[in-house]
This record gives structure tokens, sequence and C-alpha cells, in this order.
């Protein structure tokens, strides 16, 4: 017991280490996970985005919701608790490659009712089901291993169009593989080995494909029950304890060596084959719909006639005789009730009421039936009036090349066995790997009556084998020349193919020659096994224009017509331009010539100065002449070289457009009193090669204020002059177009004190009358505001007390930002006024505006009443031609 422990304590350690260990990574996103799960469920986790697992072992449940990629790195394996999921698919579009998946009574994959599911590379080890697929389709389960699953390594039930391909299955309980109710699925290239019971089953489904599987073991190597249409191709079954394949229920279609044994040495001798398929009254269509399906999938033409009259059936077998060949297989088969007249053995088969065939008229038109192979089936009591002293007596048909197979009983009844009535159970016996007792690969005549014995009872084959002698030879035949193409243009690639049949029960080898124009232009040689049919092909190359007879051995020739190829030369290159400045339209046109038998491309280049341009391709039929033309525009002025292709160039001129540019400015003068006349002019200069109008602006401050339209000839310098006059004192940029602008300062002529003096009264009389300073005041024309007005008023007391009776210059002065103050009332005096007014215009020179209030003695005097004492000041001043003693404040 503490042993036992010791070992499930180390097998957890290590569970644990390699689960701390494992780490999941979403490719796109670069994060990293505990789980898949967790990969899977994180919100960034988008569609189409890759989940690597790195290596450990990962007990989870697995719900993939997303279409993502899920790849192992390394060993991983997942488990789960039994009777769960590993992993269970609800998306489209899942790839799952590289995993382990183990776990007792689990499912290692299940799908539910998706579509586009790929899983590779993986291996299922001890689950019930390694992958299941209820409903959907076009999965993919490639390249994986099942190994002892307790149900089935593949289970499909309602799926569609999915393919197993690849996988190996060993020891499965149930079936490798298992098809419930689906169609049009894949099984191939697989290796199955040792199920318990199946290898494959395939239950009530339909036009499925199982092909070159190799299975070994088991009780049955393919079970197919219930379905239809499901194609059987090439698979190896060995060693299966009851049957290689066991078909019930079933028309399934198949193709394996067995088979297809019978349809090369009995049923396919023939260039075509042709079988007449007759029910009459009263019988299960059965018979006939299935022997239909069977004779269709061996490749026969095939006419069915459904309870006839004697005249259709009569009508039927003579065209039958009309159009039959010698080389030709017919197979006639009646699947009718048979009866005898009361008075004689004449016996005969009813094909509809009243309507009976009898013995000698079926012979007479059996036998007008000329061919190599010829087959009757009679599916009828009474041998279906075929016989003549005694129901199994059918020595009158016996014909050269003739198989006669009928079915009746001591009693003159055909009885059904397994199926309905003889056509049934001949179709289990071609169907029935058993029949071929002597393991040959191949079904003789003997193996034949002895399985129809088994599925038909009882059945009767009078002298079906004892006239058949058997030769040991291998006997070629050659057929189905096809030539394609029959026609081209040189060099023209043909090939050339024959059907080459053994008719032979004996291997070898034969040589085949391909004649062009009656001398042998190759061989090749080709080995059949018995009854084994196979194309041989050559490929020649035809050179030279010409109609040639193509053959192979004594086939009859075919003829192949080749052509003289394209042939397209070009001339006559025609370029035509205007003489213009650029751009320029240029139309080159050129003349193509096809001298050859077929029609042909021809690409053509526009060339400029050995540069390429444009190009046409160009179709000519034979023999055509075409004008093929480019037109092109020149946008560079100079010299140029135009062609196509390598034809001698042309070469043009084009020239330079008018090109007038403006320089050397001047303005003078560069400075003066305002109103100021300018003289403003540039040079246009035209470097094309022909003459053309330039318009020539003066702008002011960037303002057009004059325009002109000078007209300058090729490689000429022509001046273009304005005169313009600044009617305002300021600064200004005087330029032509885009040139450099010439800045040009106008002073004003100032204002006059006796202007000011006036000003000054106007004012005056506004605030005494207000009680609020104007928002402008007018001087000479131009209007001033009040801090402007300050610095003018100012300034003349500080310069009338200097003697300086002159003009001032205004200036720009801005607003105080918070006109404020508190004083009392008094006189302020001539040199403590004087001093404010220095005091004032150091602050407008220094901060470009008038200030909020002046310091002096009587306390802040704002701005209002700073300007209202000045226009006293400068009234008083007006009136007695001096400045006052004191203001009054």
């Amino acid at each position: 017991m503490r042993g036992l422990k010791f070992v499930l304590l180390l097998f957890f350690m290590v569970f644990a280490l390699n689960s701390a260990s494992a780490t999941v990574i979403n490719q796109n996103t670069t994060k990293t996970f505990a789980s898949i799960q967790d990969a899977i469920d994180d919100p960034s986790t988008g569609p189409g985005h890759w989940i690597i697992v790195d290596q450990g072992t990962y007990n989870e449940t697995i719900d993939v919701y997303k279409p993502l990629v899920l790849k192992a790195n390394g060993s991983v394996t997942i488990s789960n608790a039994p009777y769960l999921n590993i992993m269970y698919i609800r998306n489209n579009n899942v790839y799952v490659e590289g995993f382990r998946f183990v776990g007792e009574e689990c499912d290692g994959i299940r799908i539910s009712w998706r579509k586009n599911v790929t899983i590779i590379n993986n291996q299922f080890s001890g689950l019930r089901f390694g992958v299941i697929i209820e409903g959907g389709g076009g999965h993919k389960i490639l390249n994986n291993t099942f190994d002892n699953c307790t149900h089935c390594g593949i289970a499909i039930i309602n799926g569609s169009s999915n393919t197993i391909q690849g996988n190996r299955f060993t020891n499965s309980r149930y079936s490798g593989i298992f098809l419930g109710n689906s169609t049009n699925n894949i099984i191939k290239d697989n290796s199955i080995q040792n199920s318990l019971w199946d290898g494959i089953t395939v239950a009530y489904s339909y036009n499925n494909t199982i092909s070159n599987n190799t299975i070994t073991g088991g009780r049955r190597g393919l079970t197919i029950f219930g379905s239809k249409a499901d194609k059987v191709i090439g698979n190896i079954i060995t060693n299966a304890k009851e049957s290689p394949i066991y078909i019930e229920y079933s028309t399934t279609i198949t193709d394996s060596p067995i088979i297809q044994g019978l349809h090369d040495r009995y049923l396919n001798n023939g260039a075509e084959k042709y079988a007449l398929l007759i029910k009459g009254v009263g019988i299960n269509p059965e018979g006939v719909e299935e022997m239909t399906v069977f004779l269709y999938n061996l490749g026969y033409n095939i006419q069915k006639l459904i309870e006839p009259t004697r005249e259709q059936v009569f009508q039927a077998l003579n065209v039958l005789a009309q159009i039959i060949k010698p080389e030709d297989t017919c197979t006639i088969y009646i699947n009718a009730h048979g009866g005898t007249e009361t008075n004689g053995p004449l016996y005969s088969f009813l094909a509809s009421p009243f309507n009976d065939i009898y013995n000698y008229e079926l012979e007479e038109l059996v036998r007008s039936i000329c061919c190599h192979n010829k087959i009757l089936i009679l599916d009828s009591c009474h041998s279906g009036g075929v016989a003549i002293k005694d129901y199994n007596d059918t020595t009158s048909f016996f014909d050269t090349n003739t198989t006669i197979i009928t079915a009746t009983g001591v009693e003159s009844v055909a009885f059904g066995g397994h199926g309905s009535g003889l056509g049934k159970s001949i179709i289990d016996a071609f169907s029935d790997p058993m029949t071929d007792a002597n393991k040959d690969g191949k079904i003789d005549l003997a193996e034949l009556y002895y399985m129809s014995a088994i599925k038909c009872i009882p059945l009767e084959i009078p002298r079906l084998y004892e006239n058949i002698t058997i030769v040991q030879e291998f006997k070629p035949r050659i057929s189905n020349l096809t030539v394609e193409p029959k026609e081209g243009k040189a060099p023209l690639n043909v090939i050339i193919n024959a059907l080459i049949a053994n008719d032979g029960n004996l291997p070898g080898e034969y040589t085949a020659t391909l004649y062009i124009n009656g001398r042998p232009a190759a061989n090749q040689t080709i080995t059949l096994d018995a009854w084994e049919k196979n194309t041989i092909t050559f490929t020649y190359t035809f050179n030279e224009p010409g109609i040639y007879n193509v053959t192979i051995d004594n086939l009859a020739p075919m003829t192949v017509t080749v052509i003289k190829p394209a042939n397209i030369i070009m001339k006559e290159i025609v370029v035509s331009w205007m003489n213009r400045p650029a751009p320029v339209p240029v139309n080159v046109s050129c003349t193509l010539i096809n001298n050859g038998d077929a029609e042909g491309n021809y690409t053509i280049t526009l060339y400029i100065d050995g540069r390429p341009v444009a190009n046409q391709t160009v179709t000519l039929k034979a023999w055509e002449r075409r004008t093929v033309t480019f037109n092109y525009i020149l946008n560079e002025p100079g010299t140029h070289n135009i062609t196509i292709n390598d034809m001698s160039p042309t070469t043009i001129t084009v020239l330079k457009p008018a090109n007038i540019t403006a320089g050397n400015l001047s303005v003078t003068p560069a400075s003066g009193v305002a109103p100021l006349s300018v003289t403003v002019s540039c040079k246009l200069t035209n470097t094309g090669d022909v003459a053309g109008d330039y318009t020539a602006e003066l702008k002011i401050n960037g303002v057009v204020v004059d325009s002109q339209l000078v007209t300058v000839g090729a490689g000429e310098a022509k001046t273009v002059t304005f005169i313009y006059r600044l009617a305002s004192a300021g600064a200004y940029n005087v330029a032509i177009d885009g040139l450099v602008p010439v800045k040009v300062s106008v002073a004003s002529a100032g204002v006059s004190l006796g202007d000011l003096v006036s000003a000054a009264g106007t004012v005056r009389g506004y605030y005494e009358r207000y009680g609020r300073l104007p928002s402008f005041v007018t001087i000479a024309g131009q209007r001033y505001s009040m801090a402007q007005l300050l610095y003018l008023l100012t300034r003349a007391t500080v310069n009338i007390n200097l003697g300086n009776l002159k003009a001032i210059n205004p200036r720009a002065v801005g607003a105080p930002t918070s006109p404020s103050g508190s004083y009392r009332h008094g006189r302020l005096y001539k040199s403590a006024y004087l001093q404010v007014a220095a005091n004032i215009l150091s602050s407008i020179d220094r901060y470009g505006r008038a200030p909020n209030y002046a310091m002096t003695s009587l306390g802040r005097i704002p701005f209002q009443r700073l300007v209202y004492m000045y226009t006293k000041i400068i009234a008083f001043y007006g009136t007695n031609h001096k400045l006052p003693n004191y203001v009054t404040i």
C-alpha cells in the first residue's frame, strides 16, 4: 500500500510539473495563458488567431466556439474525466494539429453541425470515439493515428462532403471508420488494422467513395448496409475472419479487382456495349432497375422496355441486330412471366397482357444479332420461353459466342432468393468477394454458377461453361485513335492517343509505332496484364506548315493541318505635329502587315527620346494590314526624337512658350511727407521663344491698387512703371507682383498748435456738457483717439514751455487699460503740471499706451481728468498765448 501511495504521489508531482510549465500563447496578440480555454475565452482572441500550445499535459474541457488555429508546440497531451468531450468544436473553419488526446471513455473531438474543420497529425488513444461528427460537412481528417478506441476511431452521422485520408487505425472495438446516414464523403488511403468488428462500416449512406484503403483483420473488412450508389475502388482487404466485403440491402457499385475481372472477361470484349432490358407485366421492377445500374456502370448503352407490346419487343431486337457490329457486346435481360401452351411444349413469355412471345420467335430474333459476345439472361418461369423439349433445355439457342443464363425450378417456376429473381442474384454474386473461390482475382463461369445457386434457389445454367475453351494467349488490340489538336499554327504540339486492350488471358508487351505521312516517327512499348486495357500517348511537334496524316500502327489515319504562324512586320512610320509652343499634341502612326496564315498579336511601343511612354498590343488576322496610331502630348520644349519600336526616329522641335519674369524693382522716393507721390518700376524679361502678355500688378501693403497689361517680345526686356500717391502718413510696403517689397516712410505734416487749440476747446466743451470724453476728435480731417489727444496736448504743453511752436507729429497711442484715480480739489501749479506732462510722455514712450492715472500732489488724477485738464491748459494758451500759472482740479 505504501508503494502504491508513492507511485500516485510521483504521478501527481510529474503532472503538476508538466502543468506548471505548460504555456499557451496567442501568436497574434502575444498574450500568454495557463490553459487552452483561457486563451480561447480571452476577449482579444479573434477569428483566425493562432493559439500555440507549448509542451505539457492539459487536463481540461476545451470549447472551441471561435474560428481558430490550434497547434501543438512539442509533445502536448490533452485529457479529461470519463464520459466527457475533450474538445468540442462549435464554429466553422477550425484547424487542430499536433495534439495527443487521451482519456478513458472520453470522446476526443466532437463536431456538431459545423463546416470546414481540419484535424491533422493528431493522436487519439484509449478514447471512446476519437473523432465524432454530427451533421455539417466539408471537414478534413488527415494523417491522424487512432489506437484502442472502445467504439470507433471516426464516426460521421448525418454528415456530407467530408474527407478522411491518410489516417491509421489499430484495435478499434467496433469500426475504424463508421458512416451513418451520410453522403458524398471520401474515405481513401487509410490503414485499418484489427478492428473487432468492421474495418469500415457504411450504413444508410449514399454516393460515398471508398478507395485505396488497406484493411487487415477484423470480422469484415468493409460492411455496406442499406446504402446506394457508394463507390468502392482499389481497396486491399486481407485476413478478414468472415468476409472481406459484406453488402446487404444496398446498390453499391464497386470497382474492385474481383468485379473488374468479370467485367473485362465476359462483358467488355467489344468496342461498344448494348443492353436491352425487358420487364413484363406484373413483375416487380427491382430486377430491371438494379440490372440497369449494374450495366450502366460497366459502360453499357441501355434501352429499357416496361410492359411492352410484341411489336415493341420485335422492333427493339431488330434495331439491335441492325446497329450491332461484330466486335461489340450485347446483353439481353428478360424479367417476365413465362408459360406454356396447353396442347404442347410451346413455351413463351408474357411481355404485356395478350402479347405472348413464343420461343421460336425469340430464337430467330436473338440469332439475328451477330456480335463478338452475346449474353442472354432469362429471369422467368419456364425459362422465359426458350425451351423446346422442357423448361431447362435451351439447346436451340446455342450459338457462337453466346452465353445463356436461365432460372427455373423443378416445377418450371423461377424462385427468388436474397433478391427478387435471377437479376438480383446475379448482381449479388458479382458484388460478393466470396464468388472468387480460388482467390485469383477473376471470376470464371463455374464460380458464378456456384454463387448464383446460393443467391437464387433453384438455379439452372444449362451447359453454361461446357462449350467454352479458354485459350492461354496475349491478344493485344488497338483502337480509339485520338489526335488533338487537329489544326494549329507552327510549331504545333499534338497529342496522339490510342487504346491498347489485351483481350487475352496472359500478360505481354506491345510496341506501338507513331506514323507521320506513312513514315515511322516514334514508338513506345506498353506492358498489359491479362484483360487489361491502357492508353498509349505520343507527343509530336510539327515545326513546318502543311497537311499531315497521323496514325498509330494500322489505325485509320487522321489529318493534322499546320498553318503558317503569324508573321507581322511594321513599316511606314509617320509623325505629325503643330509648330507651336509646348504643350504640343503629336500624332505617331505606323502600318502593321501580317504575312502569316494565322491570327497573331504584335506589341508596338512609342519611344520619346529613347524612353518608352506608351504601348499597344494589336491582334491582326491572317494577311491583314492595319494602321495603328499613338496620340501623345509633348510638354517639354526642345528637340525630341520620336519612334516606334526600333524604327528610325523622327526629330521635331517644340518651342518654349513665353516665360516672362519681373525683376529690378525700383521705388522712389523711399520717404517723404504726406501726401507723397512715388514712382514704382520693374523690368519684365521674356526668356521664351514667342511673345507673350504679362499683367503687372502694383501692390501697396499686399493690396493690388493698379495693374498694366504689357506685351513682351521673344527674348525682349521691357520696363513697366507706375506712379502712385500715398495720401497719408505711415509706413508702406510697395511692390510689383511677387517681388520683394520696398519700405516707404511717409511722415505727417504734423498737428499745428492752432488746430490743437481748436480741438482742445471742442473736447473741453464736450466734457463740461456731458461729464465724459468723446470717443474721438477730428483735427485737420484726421480722427484721433482720446489717448492720442492726450499725447498731443502734453507734447504741446512741454514744447510751448521750451519755446517750440512747430507742428507736432501724431503717433499711435493705446487706450489705458483700467483708468481710475482718487484726488482732492485744488490748484496744480505750472511746474507741477509740466512735470506731470513729462511723466505722461515718458509712460507713453515706454508702454505705447496712455496711463490709467498720473500721480500729483493732489493725488491720483485719472485719465479722463488728465485729458480735460490739459485741454484747459492748451485752450488758455490759445486765448492768452502763454501757459497758465496753475490749473484748477
